[in-house]
């Protein structure tokens, strides 16, 4: 086989798993925002209303 098509084949590999750990990298760190949103809309919520969260959801299921 021709090196040339060889590298290239290598460096296209090489990008396309760069990218996915990349990718993987970003998927992360937008749970770890998610999940530090979640927490401050709890407590802003606990704030607000006085009362923690669970209690707030059990209220709203026994509405519907």
């Amino acid at each position: 086989m021709n090196p040339l098509l060889i590298l290239s084949l290598a460096l296209a590999w090489l990008a396309i798993l760069i990218g996915g750990w990349l990718g993987w990298l970003l998927l992360r760190q937008n749970g770890r925002l998610l999940l530090r949103i979640e927490a401050l809309e709890q407590r802003l919520h606990e704030l607000e209303f006085g009362e923690p969260d669970g209690s707030a959801d059990r209220f709203a299921r026994d509405r519907i």
